[in-house]
């Protein structure tokens, strides 16, 4: 129980990240302009929460081995590419 429970709350943060990253992408181009400041700002303090929280539950789950993390994390990060990516296509 203790795997699945790391396996959804792992999809569901970087789910999460990977969508406003997707997001706010478009908002930063090459020519580096006031709004890509501005989105600059909002963005890279809202990705360190993110992944803070993500450090927070690997700590949380620390009775499990650690290469048991990492192989959970490894298909967690595939599907949340794919969640997304199809997500993206519906929604934008």
């Amino acid at each position: 129980m203790s795997y699945i429970r790391f396996f959804v709350y792992q999809f569901l943060l970087l789910s999460t990240v990977f969508g406003f990253n997707i997001f706010i992408d478009g908002y930063i181009s090459k020519p580096f302009t006031l709004v890509d400041f501005i989105a600059i700002c909002i963005g890279l303090p809202l990705l360190m929460i993110g992944f803070s929280l993500i450090w927070k539950i690997f700590r949380r789950f620390s009775s499990t081995r650690f290469g048991t993390r990492l192989l959970l994390l490894v298909p967690t990060i595939i599907l949340s590419f794919l969640f997304i990516g199809v997500v993206e296509q519906f929604f934008f």
